[in-house]
């Protein structure tokens, strides 16, 4: 059973958390309603705003049924509250990434960069496997055809974009840490490898340390505001991507 300081600690740090989403989502739905703006940012935008405003709205359903849940174990109730502070950043991360993929079909630039890192190794393996015959053949074709779909992965773009300077050390770590959180999420939220980062909260200068061993549950380390500092990185990482619109 969940006792009173626990459901009052909870409804103080989502309260807070509900805040800040509601604050971002107000700045993020005056910009995509800028007409100047290029369209995919304006996208964007619209997109951070609706990750934003729907988990608030979920986090203040949950506050106004916080005291009937209290007959819950502790444990029951730590995942449900966890599950709705971590909401916004799930929806940032999807959103994230369709409009990446939208943006790199439209620039060509991008589309360029990274078609030339693809076909650099597969020039490679052509060069080091010519004259493969049997099984040594079959390996070369099973490689070059994986390599030739190395352009839609996230991780493949990440380092490309970093490499092409569009995007910082910082940018990247951060951009790569959510992915390993995002990647958790097709196994209930548990760690597929051991993490390791920190990262401060660009408002409150407060350091959040999120460390998790291989097979370890994730949760929000000090309080619900933790993820909420990375999902605000995201939103200013693409942001930079879209606005840059050069490799």
């Amino acid at each position: 059973m969940v006792d009173q300081l626990e459901i009052e600690k909870t409804r103080r740090g989502l309260s807070e958390l509900a805040k800040r989403l509601h604050s971002a989502s107000l700045v993020a739905g005056k910009f995509a309603g800028k007409s100047t703006r290029p369209e995919i940012e304006r996208q964007w935008m619209d997109t951070v705003f609706h990750s934003y405003d729907y988990s608030n709205l979920l986090i203040q359903s949950f506050l106004e049924s916080v005291d009937s849940l209290k007959d819950l174990p502790n444990d029951r109730f730590g995942y449900y509250s966890g599950k709705v502070a971590i909401q916004h950043f799930l929806e940032m991360i999807n959103g994230f990434e369709q409009i990446l993929s939208k943006f790199i079909s439209m620039d060509s630039e991008c589309s360029k960069a990274l078609e030339d890192r693809v076909a650099g190794k597969v020039d490679l393996i052509e060069k080091g496997w010519v004259g493969a015959t049997g099984k040594g053949k079959k390996l070369k074709s099973s490689l070059i055809n994986q390599l030739q779909h190395k352009s839609q992965e996230i991780a493949f773009i990440r380092e490309t974009f970093f490499q092409h300077g569009l995007i910082s050390d910082l940018d990247k770590d951060i951009w790569e840490f959510a992915w390993k959180i995002r990647n958790s999420m097709h196994r209930n939220f548990v760690a597929l490898g051991d993490i390791d980062f920190q990262f401060p909260d660009i408002r409150t200068g407060v350091m959040y340390k999120f460390k998790y061993s291989k097979g370890q549950e994730l949760h929000h380390p000090g309080d619900y505001l933790a993820f909420f500092a990375i999902s605000e990185q995201l939103e200013f990482i693409l942001m930079k991507i879209l606005t840059a619109n050069k490799v």
